[in-house]
């Protein structure tokens, strides 16, 4: 009996992460080969490039999912005009509902984030802080996974103690720092992103974990 049990727990967990990893998949891809039929400088046409690897990738976010059930999230490569940036890292937020848009942002390293991507963000209302560290976790890890060599740690915000922080890294240079700021509610009100430090000094508002 307790065989049949673990088979179970076990078939419904595959299915659950299938379903998980193939979340609006078919209309993400829509999304960017209509992004290319209409002559977006920053696409891909997955026609004329079959053999070069842009495949979309599914980004995990459980907290994301639970507090933005209408998204899901993936990266892929795009391409641009600019010889010096021709493979731009791309992040999407794909809607599941027609009556709200789907929408990018690209690599930190090429350009500004978008804050259409951004505002999704906010407004969202965690249950404490220990969830207010998973989402800020999460928003970080879409940024990582559209930075060249990406890669990032939580930062000790010493002036704004009630701050989340983290920083992110592009290959061994700090490149951003997220500052993640709730309400007391426990709402995210805001998310300011600076500039990085160098690769020896610390600004002295924040310490590394």
């Amino acid at each position: 009996m307790r065989h049949h049990f673990l088979i179970t727990i076990t078939f419904l967990a595959a299915t659950l992460n299938s379903n998980g990893q193939d979340c609006g998949k078919a209309k993400a891809n829509r999304f960017v080969e209509d992004l290319f039929k209409n002559r977006n400088y920053l696409s891909y046409d997955s026609t004329q490039f079959r053999g070069y690897n842009k495949e979309l990738q599914f980004i995990n976010t459980p907290i994301l999912n639970k507090l933005l059930p209408d998204y899901c999230f993936y990266f892929t490569t795009f391409r641009s005009n600019y010889f010096e940036y021709f493979d731009v890292e791309t992040a999407l937020a794909i809607s599941k509902q027609d009556d709200k848009k789907s929408l990018i942002t690209h690599s930190p390293v090429f350009t500004e984030e978008s804050k259409a991507f951004m505002n999704l963000f906010y407004g969202l209302k965690v249950t404490d802080t220990s969830q207010g560290m998973l989402l800020a976790k999460e928003i970080v890890s879409i940024f990582s996974a559209i930075t060249y060599s990406g890669h990032f740690n939580r930062l000790i915000n010493l002036k704004e103690k009630a701050t989340i922080s983290f920083e992110l890294w592009h290959n061994d240079l700090s490149w951003r720092i997220f500052d993640f700021y709730f309400d007391d509610t426990k709402k995210l009100v805001d998310i300011k992103i600076i500039g990085g430090v160098k690769r020896q000094e610390m600004w002295p508002d924040y310490k590394r974990q």
